[in-house]
């Protein structure tokens, strides 16, 4: 009787093993190998949005900085216009205390606006161009230096010439901060490529 047992129970292996256990182990085996197709999935689409997210924010931070340098930029471009009028007010009938006076107040007034939008943006400059911009400063000192110096010595005449001199200075210095920014934006663009 066992041994008829264990033939009955042979045959019904025999059925029961490919007719239900083995599309059973297939079905299980065929879900677990797409189950781990889809995680990669999902962890490749995550991968894909997060460094898609990191180029959104470099981008963004990019151009926030160019807008940044723009605006340096343009302050300093403005002084460089003050510095001009001043020249034309020296340059007519600028023969006393007065005279020199107003036109430096008035100059002094308009480069301490410029000077405030300058530092509001100065924080995205790169140390190079922070350095270009206080030689900036220096020269716009030194300039009111020999103005004041010359009011002092009572020698009107020659603030014209001041002035003159020390904006092609400022004008140099001003080109070459230019160049800092055009530098900097052309290794963005390699580094991009």
């Amino acid at each position: 009787m066992e041994v008829e047992t264990i033939n009955q129970l042979l045959e019904i292996l025999k059925f029961i093993l490919p007719g239900v256990l083995l599309p059973i182990l297939i079905l299980y085996l065929n879900n677990r190998h797409t189950r781990k197709i889809k995680e990669l999935e999902q962890k490749f689409d995550l991968d894909k949005e997060g460094k898609f997210r990191i180029m959104e924010m470099e981008g963004k931070r990019d151009s926030e900085k160019k807008e940044h340098e723009k605006e340096v930029y343009a302050s300093l471009i403005k002084i460089l216009f003050e510095i001009q009028k001043l020249n034309i007010e020296l340059s007519g009938n600028c023969v006393d205390y007065d005279c020199l006076n107003k036109a430096v107040s008035g100059f002094k007034e308009k480069v301490s606006i410029y000077q405030d939008k300058i530092s509001d943006n100065q924080i995205y400059l790169n140390p190079e161009a922070t350095n270009k911009l206080y030689e900036f400063y220096q020269e716009i000192g030194n300039l009111l230096i020999e103005l004041k110096e010359i009011q002092d010595k009572e020698k009107y005449e020659l603030g014209i010439a001041c002035v003159f001199l020390k904006s092609r200075m400022i004008a140099l210095n001003i080109l070459e901060l230019r160049e800092i920014f055009e530098d900097e934006e052309a290794q963005r663009l390699t580094t991009e490529a």
